[in-house]
């Protein structure tokens, strides 16, 4: 029986010597035998070559699909082609389509040898199961000595979430004679952990004022490690204080720019206005990005920085910083909180710091860009106006009735002795 195929990967080559001369290592895409450059080099190109395996696994898709019969059982359904399918319909269609290629990659790790029939409760807890403590692709943990960050359950739940639309698009394109149900983990709860404003400043001090450190590899202070007067943690403030004023995600800040670009989210600030929706993007149905009005203090803050040379909200060396996660970390680290705090803290503490203000729930959504229902189930309960009339109405209630009893009762009227004894009483 003919070993079956391994479905497209993405792989990276070591760099080799070629001669006298070494070649750089190189990110390539195998598929049945085949190996196809990316033109990605280094592992730190690994994002960008995510992007690349993604556009190739969808025009791969449009190219096989096309060829697949219709309305066929489950059974004879790959799921590689109904993820395919899926691919080459949705990457135009999102914010992030390496992302989704990543997921998809993943995806077909596991389940590139079954068919859409082999889709039930026992093999998605066993696929959640495998993607469960797996270290990040990206961790580099024999160069950086950090040990590497595990992926949890959600992530699992995430692709699961891939897999359930792909096999929706194929029913609804008539490729599956029925629906397949994919059962999902549950959801983790909510996280609860927000700062408040001497914890936020606590963040932006640290930010401005850590040094960087250096050995020193000559002179009389050799081996010492000592501070430099660079500062590279300094944009991270930039970051905190446009998280915390406006409860933006952390890609629309780290992406958004002075000046408006395709693809970027811009900040007017002639008009006060930040565009969090890249231009030419498409919104999607969970993650919304309304246009919003900046406080008068912020757009001041921004101006500042934008009269000073800078280009980009956050930008390290005159570049836009794709993504500040490692150094919010460090500097987490630094401040020693007694909580976990990540990035999408600064959205939570947003909303908080809102509700604690007593801001309307609707227009807090709106600028959230969060469902009412979504605030309400999750941060509601810091709003002032919380249920207060119920815990009023029972209370009155209660109140109400313990008067009227006390008021109906006569008290008890003390026992006269007569002198008669109870044997006599009783006769």
């Amino acid at each position: 029986m003919a070993r079956p195929k391994k479905p497209a990967r993405l792989w990276y080559r070591e760099p080799r010597k070629d001669g006298n001369s070494i070649r750089a290592g190189t990110w390539i895409i195998l598929d049945s035998g085949k190996q196809v450059e990316t033109g990605c080099y280094g592992r730190e190109s690994e994002p960008e070559a995510e992007k690349k395996f993604g556009e190739y696994l969808a025009a791969k898709g449009v190219t096989d699909v096309v060829k697949q019969s219709r309305r066929r059982p489950p059974h004879q359904v790959p799921i590689a082609e109904v993820l395919a399918r899926y691919m080459s319909v949705k990457k135009a269609k999102i914010a992030d389509p390496a992302a989704l290629g990543a997921r998809v990659t993943s995806l077909l790790e596991w389940w590139s040898a079954r068919t859409v029939d082999d889709v039930d409760s026992t093999t998605c807890s066993a696929y959640v199961d495998s993607r469960t403590g797996v270290p990040w692709k990206s961790s580099r943990p024999e160069k950086t000595g950090v040990p590497p960050r595990l992926t949890t359950e959600a992530a699992g739940r995430r692709e699961l979430e891939d897999l359930r639309a792909a096999i929706r698009l194929a029913y609804k394109d008539r490729i599956l004679t029925e629906e397949v149900h994919v059962p999902l983990p549950d959801e983790n709860p909510g996280r609860e952990v927000w700062l408040t404003e001497h914890e936020v400043e606590t963040l932006r001090r640290l930010a401005r004022d850590t040094p960087e450190m250096q050995t020193r590899h000559r002179g009389p202070d050799k081996g010492k490690i000592m501070a430099t007067g660079k500062r590279p943690l300094a944009h991270v403030d930039r970051f905190i204080c446009v998280g915390v004023q406006t409860g933006t995600r952390a890609s629309a800040v780290c992406q958004a720019s002075f000046e408006k670009e395709e693809g970027r989210p811009w900040v007017d600030l002639d008009r006060g206005l930040y565009y969090r929706r890249a231009p030419g993007t498409v919104e999607g149905k969970t993650k919304r990005y309304p246009t919003i009005p900046l406080s008068p203090e912020l757009v001041e803050e921004m101006r500042a920085w934008r009269d000073a040379g800078a280009r980009y909200v956050v930008e390290l060396d005159g570049k836009p910083v794709a993504n500040c996660r490692k150094a919010f970390e460090r500097l987490v680290s630094l401040a020693k909180f007694d909580k976990h705090v990540v990035r999408h803290t600064l959205r939570h503490t947003a909303a908080t710091w809102m509700m604690q203000d007593g801001v309307d729930i609707n227009e807090a959504a709106g600028y959230l860009g969060m469902t009412v229902e979504t605030l309400q189930r999750r941060y509601g309960h810091h709003h002032p106006d919380y249920q207060r009339r119920a815990a009023a109405s029972l209370s009155k209630r209660a109140n109400s009735a313990r008067a009227n009893v006390s008021a109906n009762v006569s008290p008890m009227k003390p026992l006269v002795n007569t002198g008669i004894s109870e044997e006599a009483r009783a006769r």
